[in-house]
């Protein structure tokens, strides 16, 4: 599994966190705009690519990495309207 981001932006520090506290292997990819325009349809970090899989954004992102870790993630629609709030 491989996420690739920027260490500044906070959507990926939330995915970088979620993969720190899974035990899954993963590896991190700095990437610059330029490597994102190529690598990613958005165009935007954080995307992950994990075999076949590729997820263009943080809430996929997180939502895969806590299932595929067995941990639960958003579990009330009050969780939910509060993650959605952090986000905009």
């Amino acid at each position: 599994m491989k996420l690739y981001g920027s260490f500044t932006s906070p959507f990926v520090r939330h995915c970088r966190i979620a993969l720190l506290e899974s035990t899954l292997d993963y590896q991190f990819i700095e990437t610059d705009q330029a490597s994102s325009a190529t690598l990613s349809p958005t165009k935007r970090v954080p995307f992950l690519h994990d075999g076949e899989l590729s997820l263009t954004d943080s809430s996929a992102i997180l939502r895969y990495i806590r299932h595929k870790s067995s941990k639960t993630y958003l579990d009330t629609v009050v969780e939910l309207d509060q993650f959605c709030m952090i986000n905009t």
